[in-house]
């Protein structure tokens, strides 16, 4: 026994035990406390710096891979995987397209995902296209993003409830269902099919790094816009300066003529749509001035303590959901500061839910439904931010059997966030004329306030026809 422990200390350290430093060029272990191991036992996998990226990839037709002295086009990207990614992958294997998503946070895994299969990923120097196939540390990636398609936008007979319009812009009520503009996901059937059609205007083009078409003269840049309730199925959207190229993975300009402020698919309620070049210039302005008045009503789960309040958070898409946003302190640096004022208009359910008017001094996406997730009151019927489900239930009914039933065959039947846009005040950019528009409630969220109003009403007792009366007993 003394012997072998005598063998085991005279033992040369072991590469698993010399866990002091780490190596400097792919951060493994290995290397580490490099003093006590000699020159000749250097990094295992240590591997020789990676060469220039080669000037051709596999392409498929209709995406075109190019050099990265093209900067109207997608560049190229090149990795050495490190011992510690590989360290902290699940089950110890990692695969590729979840190291590609973890180096390349602003493209969506989807896209990587169809650039592994066109086979624009390669494996030191071997071409992948499989997204399951696994990578070892020292491994050399590299890969390219394939364009995004053109995007069109042709007119469509679709009706319109336009409350206001004249030779400049129209104020439409927007109905549920519908998204404002072309964007992945929903490439029809959007506003501004509809408003096309409406103006007799041709189909618009807009392929990969192009600037946005004439609509009746030259639109401003989609930067412009003002970010009130993004379509949530619109992976990612590109906003940039004047003339700046599309960072690398996002998605092309989108195609929103006229269009100066959006609501979520969900939404109801006013939007103003200009018809030239000089009226969206001047709208976007107010907009940027916080000078537009627009006032929502919505209804909240459970009623807020006090009658009025404000909320003030900063808005940033969640890390672990692309398609939600979440709320951060005010003095995070992610994300864009926002602040919402809130009054409630009227309890419901006996404080299950509230009618909530919302008024905006900012428009970033989601606002209104991230601010009331964030202060414990989600929009009753909203997916995304809870307040549907078992949840919800609860929340308006308590335990009662009946009720719950009652309360999710409201949230069932509007199937959207209860949100409206109420009023939208703005001044007319050709004539100075201050414009104020109201609108009534839509006839589904008319159907859930008659709803959770008698929520808890006593019902009639039922009368089970039975004859009360009973018969005389006699003598035979």
């Amino acid at each position: 026994m003394l012997a072998l422990m005598r063998a085991s200390l005279l033992r040369p350290p072991s590469v698993a035990a010399t866990l002091g430093a780490t190596c400097r060029v792919c951060r493994c272990p290995s290397a580490a406390q490099s003093r006590l191991l000699s020159k000749a036992t250097a990094c295992a996998f240590k591997q020789p710096e990676p060469p220039s990226i080669p000037d051709h990839l596999p392409t498929e037709e209709g995406f075109s891979i190019v050099t990265p002295e093209d900067p109207e086009k997608d560049v190229r990207f090149a990795f050495r995987v490190g011992f510690r990614d590989v360290q902290n992958a699940e089950q110890s294997k990692l695969r590729l397209d979840h190291y590609l998503a973890k180096e390349l946070p602003e493209v969506s895994r989807a896209k990587l995902q169809h650039g592994i299969r066109l086979g624009l990923v390669t494996v030191n120097g071997n071409p992948q296209v499989q997204k399951h196939t696994s990578v070892r540390a020292g491994d050399i990636v590299r890969c390219a993003l394939p364009p995004p398609p053109t995007t069109t936008a042709s007119p469509e007979d679709i009706p319109l409830e336009i409350v206001f319009e004249d030779e400049h812009l129209m104020v439409v009520n927007k109905a549920a269902g519908m998204v404002v503009h072309p964007a992945p996901g929903h490439p029809t059937g959007t506003l501004v099919n509809a408003v096309l059609h409406h103006c007799g205007l041709p189909a618009l083009d807009l392929a990969p790094g192009q600037a946005p078409p004439d609509f009746l003269s030259n639109w401003p840049d989609p930067g412009a816009l003002s970010e009130e309730e993004d379509p949530i199925l619109a992976e990612e959207e590109f906003e940039a300066p004047a003339g700046a190229p599309p960072p690398a993975g996002s998605t092309p300009p989108l195609l929103r003529p006229g269009i100066v402020h959006r609501l979520d698919m969900g939404t109801t309620g006013l939007m103003v749509v200009a018809k030239d070049a000089t009226t969206q210039w001047h709208l976007s302005d107010q907009f940027k001035a916080h000078t537009v008045e627009r006032t929502y009503h919505g209804i909240v789960l459970r009623e807020p303590i006090g009658r009025r309040g404000i909320v003030e958070a900063r808005i940033a898409r969640d890390p672990k959901d692309r398609k939600r946003m979440t709320a951060l302190p005010v003095h995070d640096s992610r994300g864009r500061w926002a602040r919402s004022r809130w009054e409630v208009l009227e309890p419901l359910a006996q404080g299950g839910a509230a009618l909530v008017k919302w008024n905006l001094e900012t428009g970033r996406t989601h606002q209104i439904r991230v601010h009331a997730k964030h202060v414990g009151h989600p929009l009753f019927g909203d997916v995304t931010y809870g307040g549907h489900g078992g949840h919800a239930q609860t929340k308006l009914a308590k335990n009662h059997v009946a009720r719950r039933e009652k309360a999710q065959q409201l949230l069932v039947g509007l199937g959207r966030p209860a949100l409206h846009a109420k009023s939208l005040g703005f001044e007319h950019p050709i004539t100075g004329q201050r414009m104020q528009f109201d609108s009534q409630l839509p006839d589904d969220l008319e159907v859930v306030l008659h709803g959770l109003r008698h929520l808890y009403d006593k019902e009639p007792r039922k009368d089970r026809g039975r004859d009360t009366a009973r018969p005389k007993r006699g003598f035979l």
